[in-house]
């Protein structure tokens, strides 16, 4: 797996247990010297097939990317950050002699698409690939990682048989050149070495790349899209910004961004992003306090710049967000989503305005000091709220290390391999010529992974608003800022399609029906080349890890009971991990004596983790919610953390007053509809997260959960901030295909009356919130207060101790009086309980699935143009099976065994340029399986390839390998395992199983299953529950440029979704939802439940022949 760090390319190797020695050696092997075969080049990233269309990999990659809204901004962002630049020639001694031509431009690699542009990936050979290998992928410019639980010496002992088998393929190398053997083939280092004959050399000819490459400067000289550093005089005329509802003039006589388009049908909201170069790399201190200082102006509802377009009456975007990159000389940028079109014009002085007066070059008002005592923006640097984002940044990194430790750090050893002092060469920290030491080279890598001295020098800076202030000047009004526009253009998205049309016909005109079918041929050749089985010795060459000896992460689960008698408290047997009974038992035993309690009125699963965190959460039923309150759901959820409240003492604390309270106090906190993170979409959830401070931080997250719940009041200004944030939040979701693809499926699926995933997606939520946008519009106050009164009724009718499961994930040993606390802060009248408790159950999502097609002669689908994208997406659902059904490990198997990394899928899909991805998914809690196509080329042929595959499995025709099986077996207990490799996912993911039909010790039920498939299994399950995947009488989702509609709906027609529906962009919502102008539905609602389909044509013809099916 890659690791996106744009200057370099990092590859990654995960396993289970302590990673062999042979691992390192293998992943060096791959990286160091790759095959890069013909072949593989035309499969992996571009070809022209018989068509005259352009295909590959990568280049499926690029044209589902390249013209996305982010892409281009970003793109024209950094350009104007690393333009080209042109070198000046020294004038000539003689006005006669004949001017030399002007020198290339110096490019720099820093603005560079990383990924390939079109135009180039077109022209790209294998050679050039290979020429790039040679030198840029040397042994002197690599950096081995290793992390995890590996001794001393199997590290050294690895590193011993690297360091040979790069010695070994040299000396292979200089044997190779005696020979005169230079040509690329499939023998000897031409092919092996990856380079033609030039092999691998020990050192790169390029030195230390970005530590020799040209930095241009930026230019600002009347350059469209740079500003000039910032002066108060020009920009200092206007008005108020458009947070107040003002026209903002002023600013720079001659400064313009520069303006892009995207393709959008949608022409009402862009992006904008300014951006300046940041300090140097060695500027470790600065960039830190820089970091601190966006966290300072963007973090939260309650931020300067989040008040200033975001938070308030009359917003100019959905949301802001910084961005940074620490190169030689990095860059750090601000990104303004879905900005109003209309009000573009005013985002950059508005900024200005607000950044001016944190660095104090405004004089504040009383108005500004008013709203600072209120909790505002104010007029001036705030020291306290600074001190707030700098603990706060610390939890969060500190928590991140004990979550994640590996990812806590790579980032600073990349940046440091790439960037950092080595021993020889001239210091940056001694002068007269003076060379870095080991000692300087050692302490400058610990800078680079360990930030938290910075943080404590950030700390003693808390007392002086001028550091501050003069690093706002420094690094964002004293220097040029690039400013780009990002404009959205129907015309274009129609521009481009048609262009690409023109442009590969031309293409295959130019190549002519001789051309076109020797590209076919050779094509065909790759792809036979790529097909040629591993061999054995390779795939088995790395030993199947012993599940038996995977450490766990020691916990166990004690489960309150809901009693209004008696306090229940037990241990869940399945979920003991590596704890011993005694200690748990000793465990419960204290949580008992500590507590008072005689009735509990909900569920509680108190889990027990070595951890220096303590997140607590419940999970709420929503099952009492009509069909018409579940509209209001993504309202609710956007404002429950952003509300003022009235606490128990009678004190109020205004909406900038809780959000930086609750951010002072917390690592993290979060609420949304599903259950910490998506799973169980009937269920929604609150959460917190805090430092476990001795045990007492349970009290703090409850104390912030229960204010939430109870102690908020919603307001109308609250509630037009929501709406219009979420509706200016749909834009974008219809530009993107596999959200779009998504959601069909979704609606046909579901039941409307009952899902909260409909409820909540942009096809419902559009409508639905217009209506209340156009009541805040039109001055509607009565309408508005209707909103809110709403909201209030689903919140008394949610937030109620019968729909509740609380879940806490700590050491439970060391906090006090836990099982008090939990009750008094999750009841509204602390501890006062006056209903019975009840098991919360039948809210997976399978049980709000719409009745199926009832014997229709065809499957029921839709395909849906976009004008936004050059690619397909495609989303196929079918029935699948339940967490304890006797295949449910024989359909995993199958499923990794077809779609495994050189397997049947990844060589006829990707390696013939169809798609760029593909996936075969399963589901125990919507009991559905899904097959998808993801920035697809051609939808119809890869389609038609996957069920190909399927049919070949199911006739007989292809058998299952011993290797592969036991090789997707492996695979798969890998994935499994590694779903619970941090302390909190062990914990919660057995939370989360609870409301899935599943016990505590599931991974080990099902690990034990899977070590027992045969092939026969896995060839049953292919013909029991992947054939009807590919049947029409599965449910069919798709979208697709506009180009395409007719093309795909027409070969799915043919194929027997009769009852498919084309849908035309500016059909997208009234072809699903009841509207004025609504067409007929895709389907009527029918009975809520569950009915297998019935077969087509394509399942029909195939029976497994097993001995399961034959009794």
């Amino acid at each position: 797996m890659p690791i996106p760090h744009p200057p370099g390319r990092g590859y990654t190797n995960v396993t289970i247990n302590s990673p062999r020695r042979n691992h390192s050696t293998l992943l060096t092997d791959h990286v160091l010297f790759p095959t890069l075969t013909d072949s593989g080049f035309i499969t992996e990233v571009h070809h022209v097939n018989g068509k005259g269309e352009n295909k590959g990999v990568v280049y499926c990659e690029m044209q589902g990317r390249e013209n996305s809204e982010g892409s281009l901004v970003d793109r024209a962002i950094m350009s104007l950050l690393y333009p080209d630049h042109i070198p000046t020639l020294s004038s000539s001694s003689s006005t006669l002699e004949q001017s030399p031509p002007p020198p290339p431009p110096l490019s720099c690699g820093y603005s560079a698409e990383t990924g390939g542009k079109m135009a180039n990936l077109r022209s790209l050979t294998v050679d050039k690939v290979r020429r790039y290998h040679k030198e840029y992928y040397t042994p002197d410019n690599t950096i081995l990682i290793v992390t995890g639980n590996v001794s001393n010496t199997d590290y050294f002992m690895a590193l011993d048989e690297v360091e040979a088998l790069i010695l070994k393929r040299q000396l292979e190398k200089e044997m190779t050149m005696d020979c005169g053997s230079g040509s690329s083939g499939s023998n000897g280092i031409g092919s092996n070495g990856g380079v033609g004959g030039g092999g691998l050399s020990t050192s790169s000819r390029v030195g230390r790349p970005w530590m020799n490459s040209f930095v241009p400067p930026m230019v600002s000289n009347g350059k469209v899209g740079v500003y000039p550093p910032y002066n108060h005089e020009e920009w200092s005329g206007g008005g108020s910004g458009g947070g107040n509802g003002g026209n903002v003039s002023g600013g720079s006589s001659t400064a313009q961004p520069l303006i892009i388009a995207f393709p959008s049908e949608d022409e009402s909201r862009g992006t904008i992003s300014i951006a300046w170069r940041g300090p140097k790399y060695s500027s470790r201190s600065a960039w830190v306090q820089l970091s601190l200082i966006w966290e300072y102006l963007t973090d939260s509802a309650a931020s300067p710049l989040q008040l200033a377009f975001v938070e308030n009456d009359d917003p100019l975007c959905a949301d802001i967000g910084p961005a940074h990159d620490v190169f030689t000389e990095g860059y750090h940028q601000l990104w303004f989503q879905e900005v109003d079109v209309d009000a573009m014009e005013e985002v950059v002085p508005l900024f200005y305005e607000v950044i001016a007066k944190q660095a104090g070059l405004v004089v504040p008002t009383a108005d500004d000091d008013m709203e600072e005592e209120e909790g505002g923006e104010g007029g001036g640097f705030d020291l306290a709220r600074m001190d707030n984002v700098i603990r706060r940044y610390r939890r969060r990194l500190l928590e991140a290390s004990e979550r994640r430790p590996t990812s806590a750090i790579v980032d600073g050893i990349v940046r440091n391999f790439l960037y950092g002092p080595r021993v020889g060469e001239p210091s940056t920290i001694r002068e007269n010529g003076s060379v870095t030491s080991a000692v300087e080279e050692m302490e400058a890598l610990h800078l680079d992974v360990d930030i938290l001295p910075f943080l404590d020098e950030a700390e003693g800076l808390c007392q002086d608003a001028t550091h501050w202030q003069n690093l706002l000047k420094t690094y964002m009004l004293d220097r040029p800022m690039a400013v780009v526009f990002g404009k959205p253009s129907a015309a274009l998205s129609k521009g481009i399609q048609d262009s690409e049309k023109e442009r590969e016909a031309r293409q295959g005109k130019e190549l002519g029906e001789e051309g076109l079918e020797r590209l076919a041929k050779i094509l065909e050749a790759a792809m036979e080349e790529n097909e040629h089985p591993i061999p054995g010795d390779i795939l088995t060459s790395l030993p199947v890890p012993d599940l038996e000896k995977v450490p766990s992460i020691p916990l166990f689960t004690a489960r309150l009971y809901p009693s209004s008698t008696e306090l229940t408290l037990a241990i869940v047997p399945e979920s003991t991990r590596d704890v011993g009974g005694e200690e748990s038992e000793a465990a419960i035993a204290r949580l008992k004596s500590d507590s008072a309690l005689t009735a509990v009125p909900f569920h509680a699963d108190l889990t027990n983790i070595d951890s220096a965190f303590v997140f607590a959460a419940v999970g709420i039923d929503t099952t009492p919610l009509s069909k018409e309150q579940r509209l209001y759901l993504p309202i609710l959820n956007e404002i429950l953390f952003k509300l003022p409240a009235t606490l128990e003492d009678g004190s109020q604390l205004s909406k900038e007053q809780f959000v930086n309270s609750i951010h002072d106090e917390t690592v993290s906190y979060s609420n949304g509809v599903g259950l910490l993170g998506g799973a169980i979409p009937q269920m929604s959830y609150v959460s917190a997260q805090v430092e476990s401070n001795e045990g007492s931080g349970l009290a703090t997250a409850l104390r912030w959960i229960r204010r939430a719940l109870y102690l908020t009041n919603i307001t109308t200004d609250s509630v037009k901030t929501a709406v219009q944030r979420l509706i200016s939040e749909i834009s974008p979701q219809i530009r993107s295909g596999p959200t779009v693809a998504a959601t069909v499926a979704a609606e046909l699926n579901y039941n409307a009356e009952t899902s909260n995933t409909l409820a909540c997606n942009l096809f419902r939520q559009k409508p639905f919130l217009s209506n209340i946008y156009e009541a805040i519009e039109s001055g509607n106050d009565i309408a508005l207060q209707d909103v809110v009164e709403e909201l209030d009724g689903i919140r008394n009718a949610l937030f109620q101790p019968s729909n509740y499961h609380a879940f806490v994930a700590a050491n439970l040993r060391v906090i006090p009086k836990l099982l008090d606390t939990l009750v008094e802060s999750l009841t509204p009248d602390k501890g006062k309980i006056d209903s019975e408790g009840r098991v919360i159950d039948n809210v997976s999502a399978s049980s709000v699935l719409r009745a199926r097609g009832d014997g229709l002669p065809g499957g029921d689908g839709a395909v849906c143009a976009l004008s936004a994208i050059e690619s397909g997406f495609l989303n196929i659902s079918a029935p699948g099976i339940k967490a304890y059904d006797e295949n449910h490990a024989s359909l995993l198997v199958a499923i990794e065994y077809l779609t495994a990394l050189e397997g049947d899928f990844w060589v006829k899909l990707r390696g013939a340029g169809l798609t760029y991805s593909y996936s075969i998914s399963e589901s125990t809690d919507s009991q559905l399986l899904r097959f998808s196509l993801f920035k697809c080329t051609d939808i119809a042929a890869a389609f038609e390839t996957a069920s190909n595959i399927i049919a070949e499995y199911a006739k007989g025709n292809v058998a299952v390998s011993a290797i592969g099986l036991e090789n997707a077996k492996s695979t798969l207990a890998y994935q499994i395992i590694r779903g619970r490799s941090s302390k909190l996912s062990a914990a919660t993911s057995s939370f989360v199983r609870t409301f899935k039909g599943e016990r505590m010790d599931y991974d080990r039920y099902l690990l034990s299953r899977i070590s027992e498939v045969t092939s026969v299994d896995v060839m049953h399950a292919l013909v029991t529950h992947l054939v009807p995947i590919f049947d029409t009488s599965s449910k069919l989702a798709i979208a697709c440029p506009t180009n395409k509609l007719d093309q795909v709906h027409d070969y799915f027609t043919n194929r027997g979704w009769t009852n498919l529906k084309k849908v035309p962009e500016e059909k997208l919502f009234s072809a699903f939802v009841d509207t004025d102008d609504a067409e007929t539905h895709v389907l009527p609602d029918k009975v809520p439940g569950f009915s297998m389909f019935l077969p087509g044509a394509f399942a029909a013809q195939f029976r497994c022949a097993c001995p399961k099916c034959d009794r």
